[in-house]
């Protein structure tokens, strides 16, 4: 018979809404993919380990428009709260899998920005401890291509960055989910 502590969504701690994180916090980016979970994993371990706060940042960016009289895409206050969902969730998600193995469960201050991710991370590493963000693993020629929100901040971030990999199994998924929405 084993016993099974339950964890509900209601007792973790909620993400505090920030315009600016607080100085010397760990910064996360969070961007729903499974390097981002184990990114913010490891951010949760180490603000523990060095008694800091976190910081999740979510950066979008509005898509091109073109202008036409029908309104084709989402009002920026509807994209802002579209992100700080995905964000909050993926918080909730790490949070509830930390606590069910009895790992500590940290407040996360939550924070929401427009632009493109390296350029939103870099500025914020300005006033952080450390910068922990995930790898997707897209592999050398797409991320050339595509470009490397790890490597631009790696080489432009003003503190410490750690790039993190989801585990093996996760990465399979993630890799299996994307080659079926192309």
């Amino acid at each position: 018979m084993t016993t099974e502590t339950t964890t509900t969504t209601e007792s973790l701690p909620r993400p505090r809404m920030v315009h600016e994180p607080t100085p010397g916090a760990v910064v996360v980016g969070i961007d729903g993919s499974a390097g981002s979970r184990a990114a913010v994993e490891v951010a949760c371990d180490e603000a523990e380990l060095r008694g800091l706060p976190i910081a999740a940042v979510v950066a979008w960016t509005p898509p091109e428009v073109w202008v036409t009289p029908y309104p084709l895409v989402p009002s920026a206050q509807d994209m802002h709260a579209a992100a700080i969902d995905l964000a909050a969730a993926e918080i909730r998600e790490v949070l509830t899998a930390r606590a069910r193995r009895g790992a500590s469960t940290p407040t996360f201050e939550l924070m929401a920005a427009s632009g493109p991710a390296p350029v939103v991370l870099e500025r914020l590493s300005a006033a952080a401890t450390l910068l922990v963000v995930g790898h997707r693993g897209r592999g050398a020629v797409a991320s050339r291509l595509i470009g490397s929100v790890g490597l631009s901040t790696v080489v432009h971030a003003h503190c410490s960055v750690m790039v993190v990999r989801a585990p093996h199994d996760q990465r399979l998924e993630a890799d299996e989910h994307e080659s079926h929405a192309t």
